[in-house]
């Protein structure tokens, strides 16, 4: 066990980035301490180590936030959960299987549930300012002002891959080489190829068919458009949820086959990050908060905020899944004109209290390029990885895992 005394949150953030930098995917990190320990202090911290430029809010409300990076953060709090079925409810174990990083505060409510290889982290409350933490069960951390620890054999403890190429480039001129960005997470498909920051080719498609009957044809198609083969890519690019279960794996599946035989860097965007770019192609949120929602179902919709004020859109809130009503009860959106966009927009904007300054995009207007906002979300992206390790991020449980859910319970209760 390690000990550790900060005198700041600032303090309390850097000590949490060193063990962010040094986890790989599939851990847990059980937090204890009271509350305004500074256990969120500490995330932010994770979350930055781990990757993420997304703010970091407590979890508290959400029960799960999500954060993407170089490993995906799943931030929980555990204080309403108790058993192994609450965990598996708000997704934790389909979060670790899919490679991300676990934080759970208030995890002495499922201290029997999380596992023996678990990352320990107790905060005690010293004085306002001062906390003593102890940490337990982690790997080697890199010293203050350093970068990730590198082990005795050599490889370093955070997992990510080096920059390629395209972005030493991308980091002098904002532009890339040549990205390919596909999108399947709804009902149309689409695809975009950019050179050095610039539309090469793009096609949306809805067609009325399967993604896994349109797709691939897309794909070749803008291929021979621009006259590029597949090796010819720097960076794949594909949306990687929420949206459609099926759409999103038939795209990282196809992104994996073009990929995988000339070694090319992918990165996953999220899909609503993705639509909140493509917004300022095909509208004017004019210095508003942009809200891309997708429907999902039972009056509920995925959604996030960004705001539109830059050159692009700035991350406010983290990809949710929840009800519609009530949204626009966070702070971030206090005197401030919001834009909702999406095929959840007319959900969003029906189930809140909207004023004039409220608007959204309507269904029947030009399509949202999502595979383009997705070719120039990946320009951001400062780490890239193997195609091999893609994983859709769901958000919540598919129909039909909840339905087999409902039917096991039910023949339980009937064995009772």
């Amino acid at each position: 066990m390690a000990q550790y005394t900060t005198h700041s949150p600032s303090e309390t953030m850097a000590l949490g980035r060193r063990l962010g930098q040094a986890l790989a995917g599939g851990r847990v990190v059980a937090f204890t301490g009271p509350l305004g320990a500074g256990k969120t202090t500490f995330c932010r911290g994770m979350a930055e180590g781990l990757g993420s430029t997304d703010p970091v809010q407590s979890p508290t409300f959400a029960i799960v936030n999500l954060y993407r990076g170089r490993v995906p953060f799943a931030h929980f709090d555990a204080y309403r959960i108790a058993t192994a079925e609450d965990l598996e409810t708000a997704g934790f174990y389909d979060y670790l299987e899919n490679g991300a990083v676990a934080a759970v505060e208030w995890s002495e409510n499922v201290a029997g549930l999380l596992g023996d290889d678990v990352v320990r982290v107790d905060i005690e409350v010293a004085d306002e300012n001062t906390r003593r933490i102890a940490i337990s069960g982690a790997p080697e951390m890199a010293a203050p002002g350093d970068g990730p620890a590198v082990g005795a054999d050599g490889a370093r403890a955070a997992r990510g891959q080096p920059e390629h190429p395209a972005f030493v480039k991308a980091a002098k001129s904002n532009k890339a080489g040549t990205v390919f960005a596909l999108d399947s997470s709804g009902k149309a498909a689409g695809v975009c190829v950019l050179e050095n920051g610039v539309v090469r080719y793009e096609k949306n498609l809805d067609a009325g068919r399967t993604h896994s009957e349109t797709l691939l044809p897309l794909a070749i198609e803008a291929f021979e458009a621009a006259g590029l083969a597949p090796a010819d890519v720097d960076l794949f690019a594909v949306t990687a949820g929420p949206g459609s279960f099926t759409g999103l794996r038939i795209g990282m599946s196809l992104v994996k086959g073009l990929a995988l035989p000339a070694g090319t860097p992918a990165v996953g965007v999220s899909t609503l990050e993705a639509l909140a770019e493509a917004t300022l192609f095909v509208a004017r949120p004019e210095g508003a908060v942009i809200v891309p929602a997708l429907d999902a179902r039972r009056s509920e919709v995925y959604w996030a905020a960004f705001d539109a004020a830059e050159n692009r859109p700035r991350r406010l809130l983290p990809d949710t899944a929840g009800p519609a009503a009530g949204m626009l009860e966070n702070d971030v959106f206090s005197g401030r004109d919001v834009f909702f966009v999406g095929d959840g927009a007319e959900i969003c904007y029906n189930n809140n209290n909207c004023g004039p300054n409220i608007r959204r995009r309507y269904e029947g207007d030009l399509p949202v390029p999502i595979a383009k906002g997705a070719a120039f979300a990946a320009l951001a992206v400062r780490e890239t990885g193997p195609a091999a390790g893609l994983r859709p991020q769901y958000l919540r449980l598919s129909q039909a895992e909840r339905e087999r859910r409902e039917r096991l319970e039910q023949e339980h209760r009937l064995r009772q």
